[in-house]
């Protein structure tokens, strides 16, 4: 049992449920799709999920490691592939980056499988521009390259 995970999830779902709780003194609007509550309640669902999965977690069994990459240059090169993301956004746009990056992240993770390379991808930037464009009306960046 990895206690320190346990004790983090109980924290983070604690936390949720209260946060949760409170944004339902946050004003209603019956003229919007969404309320101001609307990001905090999505934030604390995923958040809850998330801490679920830390809790389910920390009852396995830790195995050795083994990774060919030290953990310490794994993260690097994480960070370092997206501070290229977030410089590329402003000349690539955010819609061929956001595929670009994905992809590279998902090859980086070694998935060798083509459908998951162009599946996770394309769904991501589908759902993303559904929820930021449709739903939110909020433009996302084309790039000075295209215009």
């Amino acid at each position: 049992m990895n206690r320190p995970n346990l004790f983090i999830g109980v924290i983070l779902i604690i936390g949720c449920s209260i946060y949760f709780y409170e944004t339902m003194s946050f004003p209603s609007s019956d003229l919007q799709m969404t309320s101001p509550a609307f990001i905090p309640r999505v934030y604390c669902i995923l958040l809850f999920i998330l801490s679920a999965f830390l809790i389910a977690g920390s009852f396995k069994r830790e195995e050795g490691g083994g990774g060919s990459r030290p953990p310490f240059l794994h993260s690097l090169m994480a960070m370092g592939m997206t501070s290229l993301y977030i410089i590329a956004i402003p000349f690539l746009g955010f819609y061929i980056t956001t595929v670009l990056f994905i992809v590279a992240l998902l090859y980086f993770a070694k998935v060798k499988n083509y459908a998951v390379l162009t599946s996770i991808p394309i769904g991501t930037l589908a759902f993303l521009y559904l929820f930021f464009v449709k739903v939110l009306n909020v433009g996302l960046p084309v790039g000075s390259l295209f215009q």
